[in-house]
C-alpha cells in the first residue's frame, strides 16, 4: 500500500538568500536530486517507527510519497518539524520541515520477508532501476542484527552521525544497493570475490550476505582498531589491514567486484591514481569497481561551512581545495593523508577513464555521495548517466 502525504501549509521560513557570501539558489542547482536519511527506529507498543529526513521537491511536502512492500500496514506523519536540517541545508525550501515518522503496524501487517522495505517517490524524478535502488529504506525484522557492533568512537570514525540506531538500517540498504547495482552492470553475485575497500569496522560488508553475494568475502581498511575488532566479531569475512598506499596483499584478479564507500572522498588526487591502479591490477578482467566520491552535491551539503573563493575554484578547476581530516589522528602514521576532497563529475570521470571503463554515474546514490561504475577493460567511456 501507498500513504500519500497530506497537503501542507508551510510555516517555515524560506531559504536564507545568501550565506558567506553563497547564494540559496546556486548552491540548490548544485544538488542533484533531493536528500533522504534514516535516523533510527524504535519498537513500542506493537509499532514499529522509522524516523528520518526527507528533502521534499522545492519544498512542496505533497510531491514525496512513501510505499510499501505487500502485507505492510502503515502510516506516514510528515513534515514535522526539524530545526538541525534547516541550518545543514539552508538553501532548501522548507528544510525546517523535513523530518518524518513512519508507523508500521506490527499486528496488522502480514507481510514475507527478512526485512521491511519502502520507497520514497519524488514527484517529478524518472522511476527507473537507479531510483527505486537510491530512494530505498530497509529495516531488518531480526533484531540479532543489531547486536555485535564496536563502540561509539569506532562507529563516528566510520560515519560521524552513527548510532546503533541508525546504522543498521543505513548499512543494510548499503549492501543491497551495492549488490543490486554490480548485478546490473555485469556481476555475478553467486560467484564472484568480493572486496570492501575501506571497510572500517565491517558496517556494509557484514549484511552482503544478507543482499545476495554467495562467493568470497574480504575487507580491508587502514584504521587498525576497527579493522582489528571485525576481524575478531564478525567471522566468515577475511580481514585485512590495509597499507597507505600500494601494493595491498590481494592477488592479481583475485575480485570481481571491489566497492569503496567514502574512500576516494579523501584521498588526494596522486594517491587516488596509486589506488586506481592497484584496483585495476586485483580486478578479474571484466571485473566491477563502485566508488563513491564527493561531487556537487556533497558542496551543496557542506555549503554552510564553504565561502565565495572556495565554490568559485571548485567551480573553474573542478576540485576544491582539500583539508586534512583528524578522525585517523593517532591511528595512521601520515598525518595529511586522509583528508576532505570534493572533485566535480566530470573531473572524477577523467581521473578515472585511465584506468577503467566508465558504465555509469549515479548522482546521490549514497546520500550526498555519487557513485562512479568502472569496469575492468577497454578503457572506453559509456555515456553516464546525468546528473
Amino acid at each position: 500500500m501507498s500513504n500519500r502525504i497530506a497537503e501542507f501549509a508551510s510555516t517555515a521560513a524560506p531559504a536564507r538568500a545568501s550565506l558567506r557570501g553563497l547564494h540559496a539558489d546556486e548552491i540548490r542547482a548544485l544538488q542533484a536530486a533531493p536528500l533522504f536519511s534514516v535516523q533510527g527506529f524504535s519498537l513500542q507498543g506493537g509499532e514499529l517507527t522509522i524516523t528520518g529526513l526527507i528533502l521534499a521537491p522545492d519544498g512542496d511536502p505533497a510531491a514525496v510519497s512513501l510505499s510499501a512492500e505487500p502485507g505492510v500496514v502503515f502510516a506516514v506523519d510528515y513534515p514535522l518539524a526539524n530545526p538541525t536540517a534547516g541550518q545543514v541545508f539552508w538553501y532548501w525550501p522548507n528544510a525546517g520541515a523535513s523530518a518524518f515518522r513512519l508507523r508500521v503496524d506490527l499486528a496488522a501487517t502480514r507481510h514475507e520477508g527478512e526485512d521491511f522495505r519502502f520507497r520514497i517517490h519524488f514527484a517529478g524524478r524518472p522511476d527507473d532501476v537507479a531510483e527505486r535502488l537510491r530512494t530505498t529504506i530497509l529495516v531488518p525484522k531480526d533484531l540479532g542484527q543489531m547486536q555485535n557492533f564496536p563502540g561509539a568512537a569506532a562507529l563516528s570514525r566510520v560515519h560521524r552521525f552513527h548510532t546503533i540506531n541508525n546504522v543498521v538500517p543505513q548499512a543494510s540498504a548499503d549492501a543491497f544497493r551495492i549488490v543490486e547495482i554490480a548485478r546490473l552492470h555485469g556481476f555475478d553475485p553467486q560467484a564472484g570475490a568480493v572486496l570492501d575497500w575501506g571497510t572500517g569496522h565491517g558496517r556494509v560488508i557484514r549484511f552482503l550476505r544478507q543482499a545476495g553475494a554467495a562467493g568470497a568475502l574480504h575487507g580491508t581498511d587502514i584504521d587498525p582498531d576497527n579493522i582489528a575488532w571485525a576481524a575478531s566479531h564478525l567471522p566468515g569475512i577475511a580481514f585485512a589491514h590495509g597499507p597507505l598506499m600500494p601494493p595491498s596483499v590481494y592477488g592479481d584478479g583475485q575480485f570481481g567486484l571491489v566497492f569503496g564507500i567514502s574512500v576516494m572522498t579523501h584521498l588526494a588526487p596522486a594517491v587516488q591514481q596509486a589506488w586506481l591502479v592497484e584496483l585495476d591490477r586485483i580486478l578479474a578482467p571484466g571485473g566491477i569497481a563502485l566508488l563513491t566520491f564527493t561531487g556537487d552535491s556533497a558542496v551543496a551539503y557542506s555549503s554552510q561551512f564553504l565561502d565565495r573563493a572556495w565554490l568559485d575554484d571548485y567551480l573553474a578547476k573542478g576540485v576544491g581545495r582539500d583539508v586534512p581530516n583528524k578522525d585517523l589522528a593517532g591511528l595512521i602514521p601520515d598525518s595529511n593523508y586522509y583528508r576532505n576532497v570534493k572533485q566535480t563529475a566530470e573531473t572524477a570521470r577523467a581521473v578515472c577513464a585511465r584506468h577503467f571503463a566508465i558504465e555509469a554515474i549515479y548522482p546521490c546514490m549514497f546520500g550526498y555521495q555519487d557513485l562512479l561504475v568502472l569496469k575492468k577493460g577497454r578503457r572506453r567511456q559509456r555515456r553516464a548517466r546525468p546528473a
